[in-house]
């Protein structure tokens, strides 16, 4: 079955849209090259309904299945993005807020 990654976060004031975009577009640039993996998409919320709690940016990654994702997670240049987007969040990770849908 298809993955759905969402990864939503909360990102410190002091982090830039340009560090944001970096990470997107390593993030990008991994499911591009990484078998099984499709639509790479990044946006901030742009939800009027005032339910994101503070998670104003996220991704998400289309994944053919669990094997695929779990070979995404281990991914060396995955580890380094997510360290650090990690590091742009608040409150380190307990700014983000991981959700894989089957599809």
């Amino acid at each position: 079955m298809a993955i759905d990654h969402c990864v939503f976060f909360k990102r410190r004031a002091e982090a830039s849209d340009a560090e944001i975009e970096q990470v997107m577009d390593l993030l990008a640039s991994i499911t591009k090259r990484l078998d099984g993996a499709s639509e790479f998409r990044a946006s901030p919320n742009i939800s009027p309904e005032g339910f994101d709690v503070g998670y104003k940016d996220g991704f998400i990654v289309g994944f053919a299945d669990a094997n695929v994702r779990d070979i995404y997670l281990v991914d060396e240049e995955h580890q380094r993005a997510g360290a650090k987007l990690v590091s742009l969040c608040e409150n380190g990770t307990e700014g983000l807020l991981v959700f894989d849908l089957e599809v």
